[in-house]
């Protein structure tokens, strides 16, 4: 609930960072600051710890709180008293006390939802530039200057979630830092892409990063997967005493004996456990690579990760990730899909080639006669004592399936789940998998086959699964529906409050919807304006190529595209550029398209990336390296990259998510909003890689034929104009 909060004794010597660090107002008739907050909000008792430090006296609706002058007092004694709060006596008090007005739509619930609109000549509230003073960022751009201070009064106020939307280049690495700074907090700092927590590592080394157990070795020389205790004793004895063969490997710490002996195997380089069943972070000495990255970013202010490991290590609770006072999402517009794509299980015939033993379609080409072996495990299961390991003959869900039919598929899907998981589980047992890449695929295959199992048993409603051809599957495909649901428990609950930081929120309404935030304790920060000049960033829309829908994109139309391609790449000789296909399929075809047409052009300039994340990094590596003529496609770097060293950009297709993925479909069909909210987001996003900066200037061609239509008119009336932000719309040519 909000209360009146009063700062008074020898306040000067403090005067600024009462003011700055806790948004405290000088009264000059009270002689004291003063400020309205929720006393839920963890700044009142950072605020209460200062004042006791040194020697202020607090005031909460009039109230002398636990200060310095009640030092026998403890934090019991505290939360009583905000308890105490919430009687009708000081409900009625908070009217009789002046100073601010209470705020519009202040209540039990929250402060209220609001969104506030920043132009370019609006006046910041208050001076942050001392702030950023002995940092890297010495200078505060403009968006900082007048979104800060504007973050400050809503975390002062008890907002648990901020959706800051302001343009690329408007520095959110910076928010990402001065933020928890400001507010005296511990965060968490999360970004999508591994890549993206690569780059703020190289910005503020001083934030401590964590990735995957697979990014690390463990001390120990031993098999990868040993679960045979003795064997894991003997090589940390072995260890401990020097006596390990240097030819031996490591595994990496995802296959260590730590994870795969369980708990009775007890390791001398990982933490002690602690009194509430985690782990004890501040004792801990020695530790092998992984955990001491674990441990050195629990007792840094500045936690950082990426969403995937973040999201893996909350399905543990708050024993190995307690909550923070603060999370921050950076390129918080992907959060919803992450999410998504976290739970979503995909099901596929190599899947059952190289975890069950399935004869591959190379085996029967070396030797005909597993032909019929391989039809035989590829069979429909049953769930008799059959050898088929196939998908069961349950049909895709469509939009007009029944209420019987899904049930019925449900409880088919999850015996069948339980089935492979018991045998991939068999396998690990009896040392099946003799490659370390193999072993780990098959842990986390069971891992996720558990949790969908369990996911289909708590709320079937929310699925929906889909085979490539149900007559002939290869491939079978779960996905949930929405995720707001279970957005809190998983990832969320990492903050008491969050700050979401994007180029684009096309749709707010729809983006709490799909996160479950409570509208009353959000807060939308716009920014309208970009501080990039218009003419640096052109968005051009006169070159066209062929149509990339799916049922347009013919042989024709990928030869329009790829001349339209070249035409624009001769206009840029010298220059690097990007393309962005949207799909691998249209990668795949635009590129044999370009060779046939152009092979010197794509000989020379062109540069492609497998889709392992190995082979990608280092194409990206080289591409940023590389001669100033290249060309990179890439259906990745359309989200998140850093392309301010190119100077073109050629968006091949609108980014619309695809109608033939039910879930995509289903959600639509909900809410037509989310579809449109979807692609926009997507498009701003790719236009958004190749100027990063004031001082850049790039061209962003977009050739899919379609868009004059979309972007002005679109179905139903309701053109993607109406959800891209203003300064995306003066860009366009």
């Amino acid at each position: 609930m909000m209360a009146e909060i009063e700062v008074t004794g020898n306040t000067y010597p403090f005067r600024k960072i009462l003011k700055a660090r806790y948004n405290l107002r000088w009264n000059r008739r009270r002689n004291s600051f003063y400020s309205r907050m929720d006393t839920k909000a963890p700044t009142v008792r950072r605020l209460r710890d200062y004042c006791q430090e040194f020697k202020l006296t607090l005031k909460i609706n009039g109230t002398q709180a636990n200060t310095s002058y009640m030092a026998s007092a403890d934090e019991d004694d505290f939360d009583s008293f905000l308890v105490d709060l919430s009687t009708d006596e000081s409900q009625e008090m908070l009217g009789k006390i002046g100073g601010m007005p209470p705020l519009p739509g202040a209540s039990e619930k929250g402060p209220g939802f609001r969104s506030v609109s920043i132009n370019k000549n609006d006046e910041p509230r208050w001076d942050v530039k001392p702030w950023f003073e002995g940092t890297r960022f010495q200078d505060p751009r403009s968006e900082q200057r007048q979104v800060i201070p504007i973050v400050m009064d809503a975390l002062n106020m008890g907002y648990e979630n901020v959706i800051i939307e302001c343009p690329t280049g408007s520095g959110k690495s910076a928010l990402s830092m001065m933020i928890p700074k400001m507010v005296d907090a511990d965060a968490y700092v999360a970004t999508y892409l591994k890549g993206l927590q690569a780059q703020y590592m190289r910005e503020m080394p001083f934030m401590r990063s964590v990735m995957g157990r697979g990014n690390y070795d463990c001390n120990l020389k031993i098999s990868p997967g040993v679960r045979n205790i003795a064997q894991a004793n003997d090589a940390l004895e072995n260890h401990r005493a020097g006596n390990e063969n240097p030819n031996d490997k490591s595994p990496k710490a995802h296959l260590a004996p730590c994870r795969t002996c369980g708990p009775d195997f007890k390791c001398d380089y990982k933490p002690a456990s602690g009194s509430n069943g985690g782990y004890d972070w501040w004792d801990s000495k020695e530790l092998c690579d992984y955990f001491a990255a674990l441990a050195a970013a629990q007792k840094s202010r500045y936690f950082i990760s990426n969403t995937s490991y973040l999201m893996a290590l909350g399905q543990a609770g708050s024993l190995i990730l307690p909550t923070r006072d603060l999370l921050v999402i950076d390129e918080a517009h992907h959060l919803p899909n992450a999410l998504a794509s976290f739970y979503a299980v995909d099901i596929n015939n190599r899947h059952l080639e190289r975890l069950l033993g399935v004869p591959s379609f190379d085996d029967v080409v070396s030797d005909p006669n597993l032909a019929k072996t391989r039809e035989k495990l590829l069979g429909p299961w049953d769930g008799s004592s059959s050898s088929a390991i196939g998908f069961p003959a349950v049909p895709s869900v469509t939009s007009d399936s029944s209420s019987k039919m899904l049930t019925l598929g449900i409880k088919v899907f999850q015996a069948y789940l339980d089935f492979l998981a018991g045998k991939i589980g068999k396998n690990i047992a009896t040392d099946q998998y003799t490659d370390e890449k193999d072993l780990s695929f098959a842990y986390n295959y069971v891992s996720k086959l558990g949790n969908l199992i369990n996911a289909l048993e708590e709320n079937p409603d929310n699925w929906v699964w889909s085979k490539d051809d149900d007559d002939a599957p290869t491939l079978l495909k779960f996905q949930p529906i929405d995720i707001g649901d279970s957005a809190s428990e998983l990832f969320l609950r990492l903050g008491r409050q969050r700050i979401f930081m994007s180029a684009t929120i096309p749709s707010p309404t729809v983006y709490m919807e799909e996160l479950g935030l409570d509208p009353e304790k959000t807060l939308l920060v716009k920014v309208n304006y970009s501080s990039f000049p218009t003419g640096n960033r052109p968005i051009v829309t006169t070159v066209t190529g062929g149509k990339m829908s799916y049922s347009g994109r013919d042989e024709k139309a990928f030869q329009t595209t790829a001349e339209a391609i070249l035409q624009i790449i001769n206009l840029h000789s010298g220059q690097k550029g990007l393309i962005l296909p949207h799909t691998n399929e249209i990668e795949e075809k635009l590129l044999l398209a370009l060779e046939d047409i152009d092979p010197v052009v794509v000989e020379d300039r062109f540069l492609t990336h497998g889709k392992e994340a190995g082979a990608r990094e280092k194409v990206l590596a080289e591409f940023e390296a590389t001669r100033d003529d290249a060309v990179l496609i890439s259906t990745y770097v359309g989200q998140g990259y850093d392309g301010k060293h190119c100077d073109f950009c050629i968006i091949v297709k609108m980014p619309f998510p695809p109608l033939g993925d039910i879930r995509t479909r289903k959600k639509m069909e909900a809410n037509e909003e989310w579809y449109k909210s979807e692609t926009a987001g997507a498009l701003v996003q790719m236009c958004g890689r190749v100027v990063r900066s004031a001082d850049d200037t790039g061209i962003t061609y977009i050739i899919d034929p379609t868009f004059d239509f979309h972007y002005r008119k679109g179905f139903n009336n309701q053109p993607l104009q109406n959800y891209v932000p203003t300064y995306f719309n003066e860009a366009i040519i």
